[in-house]
């Protein structure tokens, strides 16, 4: 939204954009930060798609030889998200490529690391399927549909 206010092409604070998910409504706010209602999350294991034999929200995942904790999501495509104490110290680099690759997630995964600031914001940084690292760490508000979950994390 930023790049295509910033580049003239609208003068618009919000566009409809379509993705392979659906449509959805980038906002441009005063601030400059873009904001995007992305729907309902989905925790269904056979929706996201991820082998699971159970639907709890929080899963034990092996990767490199120890267990982590995960909460398997979809917003349109697949993530794998653990809660971290320390975002700058989280294994993005070394766990990332596990978890994008892991067996459990036929068609890949985003691989994300979440530390929870208070009880409206977290520091996100993700590993994208097929991309590597993202090069943002991302300072989010808690969704309203994502407050049952992340405090089951």
């Amino acid at each position: 939204m930023r790049f295509v206010h910033d580049q003239g092409l609208t003068d618009k604070a919000e566009i409809r954009v379509e993705t392979m998910s659906g449509v959805i409504g980038p906002r441009l706010e005063a601030n400059g930060l873009v904001t995007v209602d992305m729907g309902v999350p989905v925790f269904e294991p056979e929706r996201i798609p991820f082998v699971s034999p159970s639907n709890e929200i929080v899963q034990p995942l092996m990767v490199r030889d120890r267990e982590v904790m995960i909460t398997a999501v979809s917003m349109g495509n697949p993530h794998a998200v653990q809660v971290v104490p320390d975002i700058d110290l989280a294994p993005v680099a070394k766990d990332g490529p596990q978890i994008e690759s892991h067996p459990r997630f036929p068609q890949r995964v985003n691989a994300g690391f979440m530390e929870i600031i208070d009880r409206h914001s977290i520091l996100l940084r993700v590993y994208e399927r097929g991309a590597g690292e993202t090069s943002l760490v991302a300072l989010a508000p808690v969704l309203p549909s994502w407050r049952v979950s992340a405090a089951a994390l």
